[in-house]
């Protein structure tokens, strides 16, 4: 299996799948501990926190 090599400051894109659409989010990684865990920084839109997308498939 091919290893992911990720850096401070890389970007991700997180993205929610459901409904009708498909969300999308730009997140950027802030942190991590080797082969633990990650993380990032909340998603946001126009300087605002984005919301996470409800089961009905609304953003």
């Amino acid at each position: 299996m091919a290893e992911l090599v990720l850096g401070i400051g890389d970007i991700l894109q997180r993205l929610f799948l459901g409904g009708d659409s498909e969300t999308r989010w730009y997140i950027k990684v802030i942190g991590y501990q080797e082969d633990r865990s990650l993380l990032v920084t909340t998603p946001q839109s126009h300087g605002k926190l984005s919301p996470e997308p409800s089961d009905s498939g609304e953003s």
